[in-house]
Order: C-alpha cells, then structure tokens, then sequence
C-alpha cells in the first residue's frame, strides 16, 4: 500500500517480493509497470521461518539472487526491497544487501539502520540465516537482528504482519 507514495522516477532498483499464490505474475506485472526507471528483481516466497506444510521458505538461491541483485545497487542509486506489509521478508533482505555492501562487524549498525527508518520490522530469520551463510558472517547478522530487534520469544510465526488482513 506504501508503493503508491513513493517518488517512482527516482528508484533505479527494486525488490519485489511476494507469497505464492494465482495472482503473483499479475502483481510482479503491476510493480514492474508503476516502477518503469527501476531494475526489478521479483521473488516469490513466504512468510515463513520454519518448515510448514503448504508454505514455500525462502531457499538460498533465492536469498543469493536478492544479495547478488542487491550489489548492483550503487551510491548514486535508489533501491526499494518491499514485500506484502514491509516488515519481515523486505527487511531481512534490506539487511543482507546493506551487510553485502559493508564490511564484517556493522552487523548492529545495520540493524539499527533499518529498525529506524522500519520501526515495526521484525525480520524474517530464515532470510537473515541465509544471508549470514552466504555473506559468511557466521552468526553476526542473526545476532544483531536479536539485540536489535528482539530475540524470537516463542514459536515462529507465519505471514507475520499481513496474515490477518
């Protein structure tokens, strides 16, 4: 819902990253049209940081592919990373892609970073495994993101943020 107040000609790069289901494509369509400056990097995964039956967790090709996108992003450039409701698969991958672009040990500045301009993040720790495995941060990224953002309390959740709506 926020896409529609952003400055479209100034992104250069987007993420798009949405759940599974008939209307996917019709949305990456949609995204790739509202955004026709911006190179679009689309996924489709869940909301999800476990195993469950009938959900689809991000894999690491695709955390890879965001990553690898993301390094394109250069300090001229403006990149969006949005999913459903902007809370748990975007800011994860927000985190990989600043954590790619800056040096090991920023892990809790980076953070800090994307819980002050997302305030109601709660990224998605799959994602953020992935990342830390692939960026080989061994742990660094997870354990910031739980200083930051608060260790998980209990059983994880599904579609955090817009499974209710």
């Amino acid at each position: 819902m926020e896409l529609g107040s952003i400055d479209r000609e100034r992104i250069t790069h987007l993420v798009s990253i949405w759940h599974p289901d008939g209307a996917t494509d019709e949305h990456i369509e949609l995204v790739r049209e509202a955004f026709p400056n911006a190179l679009v990097h689309a996924t489709v995964f869940d909301d999800i940081e476990y195993e469950h039956p009938g959900f689809q967790p991000a894999t690491v090709e695709q955390v890879r592919a965001v990553l690898d996108f993301g390094a394109g992003v250069g300090p001229d450039d403006h990149l969006i990373v949005h999913c459903m409701a902007g809370i748990s698969r975007s800011t994860a991958c927000a985190i990989g892609i600043l954590a790619r672009h800056l040096d090991p040990g920023r892990e809790r500045e980076i953070a800090a970073f994307v819980r002050k301009i997302r305030p109601q993040a709660m990224p998605n720790r799959l994602v953020l495994a992935h990342a830390d495995k692939l960026l080989a941060r061994h742990g660094a990224l997870l354990g910031a993101c739980d200083e930051v953002f608060g260790a998980p309390s209990g059983e994880a959740e599904t579609n955090k943020g817009w499974g209710n709506m």
